[in-house]
């Protein structure tokens, strides 16, 4: 007889992760850890923040170590998504199609403590690098870096956390490749808007802007450029140094017009660095892949400093 081969399980199902970034900065602080004591601290206030109308967020799951005992190494932990209904607004009855009596809203009280449309979304954070990864979209779970953004703002901004460890600067990590694009525009107008940089992670010139901004007593550094009538800007190299800070530090816009003559508005806010990797999750754990996504993305930032860090050295 002649035996037959076993055919191969089948893998399941293929998934795809999109992964995004946050720079965050806080300032000054003596070493890293500061940014785990943040998480903690953030995690236990146990505060879900409204993002987008009724649309909250709330940091869940604790804040662990990714490598048991080195903390720097990396923390993971998770961002859940939900509906945050308020039950003392009037319910609407579909049947009757009018308010629902108070009779028959039993159990109503429970959205006190239980949220609909749940989603939840892991992250890592390495606090060497102040980056932040996060799953913004796998199947039907979505979560913008814009609304992840606004939930730090805001979680950070409480006033337990600012009078612990003072201002939180966050900044979604943009496509590295769009400082080049707004380069090749013929601009008619330039803005840059720097906050503060890691004071821990500078090169020269990003030290020269912290300085610069430490003198002044200020939290964000503004500059903007308009052209002259029929004329495009010419930016000095100080000015592209200016804006390579605010890539990842704030945000450069720019309003001109391709090599087409094509109107082109742009910013780097607008185009936020997002990764992504197929998988089967029969297989594979999604956070080995977030992990990583998140290795590869940190190395295109780490080539993005580099690369800024040497212009910078060449108009020295």
């Amino acid at each position: 007889m002649t035996s037959q081969k076993k055919k191969a399980p089948s893998p399941g199902r293929e998934s795809t992760l999109f992964v995004s970034a946050l720079n965050l900065r806080v300032h000054p602080h003596k070493t890293p850890l500061v940014y785990v004591d943040l998480f903690e601290e953030a995690y236990k206030k146990k505060r879900s923040v409204s993002v987008l109308g009724d649309m909250h967020l709330q940091l869940s799951g604790g804040v662990h170590e990714i490598t048991k005992g080195k903390p720097l190494e990396g923390i993971r932990g998770e961002i859940a998504k939900f509906t945050n209904i308020d039950p003392s607004k009037p319910f609407y009855d579909i049947e009757t199609e009018r308010e629902a009596e108070y009779s028959e809203l039993k159990g109503v009280e429970q959205f006190d403590r239980v949220k609909p449309n749940y989603t939840s979304f892991q992250y890592i954070f390495y606090p060497e690098t102040h980056l932040f990864f996060f799953e913004t979209k796998c199947g039907k779970r979505t979560l913008s870096p814009a609304l992840v953004e606004k939930f730090f703002v805001r979680l950070f901004s409480l006033p337990a956390l600012v009078k612990k460890f003072g201002r939180v600067d966050i900044t979604v990590i943009p496509k590295t490749e769009k400082l080049d694009e707004i380069k090749a525009l013929h601009l008619k107008k330039l803005e840059i808007t720097i906050m503060r940089p890691n004071s821990d992670t500078l090169h020269e010139f990003e030290a020269e802007v912290l300085e610069r901004m430490n003198v002044e007593n200020v939290s964000k550094l503004y500059e903007s450029r308009t052209a002259q009538k029929n004329m495009s800007i010419q930016p000095t190299s100080e000015t592209w140094n200016l804006a390579a800070v605010a890539v990842n530090n704030g945000e450069v816009k720019a309003e001109g017009k391709d090599d087409q003559g094509q109107v082109k508005k742009e910013s780097t806010k607008q185009h936020p660095m997002t990764e992504s990797q197929k998988y089967y999750p029969k297989n594979t754990l999604p956070f080995i892949v977030l992990e990583n996504l998140a290795g590869r993305m940190t190395q295109k930032v780490m080539e993005f400093r580099s690369r800024i860090k040497q212009a910078a050295s060449k108009d020295d």
